[in-house]
């Protein structure tokens, strides 16, 4: 896996499995099976109470700290290294790495929260309509060659495997109304997520969270927001280590070197989620938009040497004009995006030197639990920013666009 490979979403537990269940018994029967099951909406919010922060904590104590330990000990050693060595052993890039590879192993446990449960939510009920959405086609071909019921003999009636037109008809409404009750639920949970959102500070309106839910680079800034929040929640954890501590000034000052590496940790997930903004998605988006200006002066001079369907080379025309309107609206989103957590980075760089400074120096150990709790505090001011929209997501042809760059970008990341 490359060094963005954190960002890929995860599936967070059995409950996105059982709306996978649904979805599959609900969108994936042969027409001549059973009537699908009626919808079962999502309970209104995912759970973020006690049993989540237990948990939680559960994974801090038993899988981050001890990587964090681990990548403590590469931490104090690094400046001893050599920038560089020809025979074998440690130097600074070498550690360096090690340090890095640690950090995003870290990183990677720390992407669970109650607000991935909304992002894996939403997106699985939106899957399940497309799935309920081709079912929907597919048995409206079917229908037409279906009977009416009353041109059906007894004997066929008794036969499970036919479908009369009035049959398909019940399907085909049952399953739209599925399609609704869904739509209706993924309009709740998004609301529900914006608002969550809200309260750590990032200012998101409905349409926003709508970009974020749907698209690629959204949901990896998702990522970047539970690791940020989960990343608080160590801290949380070391601070209170720190204070039962307080008689090994040893233990207590190693804690704080732990808090040091989860601002270097934040750092890093920041500047991936930059890095990955501005050197994968951006230039993808400009190749697909170079490709659209090629297929359309292509199509052009073919209507002006009258070498082709006249008709269809003006619809593709259309239909490369709608890519290209598309792509230059993403990036314009995406580097706002991008520079909202840029100006973030450089806030993050002042806690981390001024912790690294801090751990240097001896005196540390009389007061680290003070200093583990300030730095929670400017940890709180990072991530208030504005989210951008992307422009005319609820245009529905536009909005089709921006899925299928999208796919194009999950191949390509």
């Amino acid at each position: 896996m490359g060094k963005h490979s954190w960002f890929f979403s995860k599936s967070n537990g059995s409950y996105a499995l059982c709306l996978l269940l649904w979805g599959l018994s609900l969108s994936g029967l042969p027409a001549a099976e059973a009537t699908p099951p009626p919808f079962v909406p999502a309970t209104s919010v995912p759970d973020g109470g006690d049993q989540k922060q237990t948990d939680l904590r559960r994974v801090i104590i038993r899988e981050v700290m001890p990587a964090l330990d681990e990548t403590l000990t590469l931490f104090d050693q690094h400046d001893g290294l050599p920038d560089s060595t020809l025979i074998w052993g440690a130097d600074k890039e070498s550690n360096q790495a090690a340090i890095d590879k640690l950090l995003d192993k870290a990183i990677t446990l720390l992407d669970e929260s109650y607000l991935s449960d909304y992002r894996d939510m939403i997106r699985t009920l939106a899957q399940q309509n497309k799935a309920r959405q081709v079912k929907i086609i597919e048995m409206k071909k079917e229908r037409i060659l279906a009977p009416l019921h009353a041109e059906t003999s007894t004997m066929e009636r008794m036969n499970p495997f036919l479908k009369t037109k009035e049959a398909y008809d019940k399907l085909i409404g049952e399953t739209e109304a599925n399609i609704a009750a869904a739509e209706l639920e993924i309009e709740k949970l998004k609301a529900q997520l914006g608002a969550e959102l809200r309260a750590k500070g990032i200012q998101v309106s409905d349409e926003a969270v709508d970009a974020l839910v749907s698209t690629v680079p959204g949901t990896d800034f998702i990522s970047l927001a539970i690791v940020f929040e989960n990343i608080k929640e160590v801290t949380l954890v070391l601070q209170k280590l720190t204070e039962e501590s307080s008689e090994s000034p040893e233990t207590a000052r190693r804690y704080y070197g732990m808090y040091v590496l989860l601002a270097q940790m934040l750092e890093r997930a920041q500047t991936l989620f930059v890095e990955t903004v501005e050197n994968v998605y951006i230039p993808n988006l400009r190749q697909y938009e170079q490709d659209a200006l090629t297929n359309i002066a292509e199509a052009k001079r073919l209507i002006a040497a009258q070498q082709g369907d006249e008709e269809v080379l003006r619809s593709n025309i259309s239909a490369n004009q709608l890519t290209i309107d598309a792509s230059r609206n993403y990036i314009v989103y995406l580097e706002a995006m991008a520079k909202g957590v840029r100006d973030q980075i450089e806030n993050t760089r002042r806690i981390r030197a001024t912790a690294v400074n801090t751990y240097k120096t001896v005196a540390v150990s009389s007061n680290v639990a003070d200093l583990i709790r300030t730095g929670n505090r400017n940890f709180d001011k990072i991530m208030k920013l504005n989210m951008p929209q992307l422009r005319a997501f609820n245009n529905t042809a536009l909005r089709r666009e921006y899925e299928q760059l999208d796919v194009g970008l999950i191949k390509d990341r």
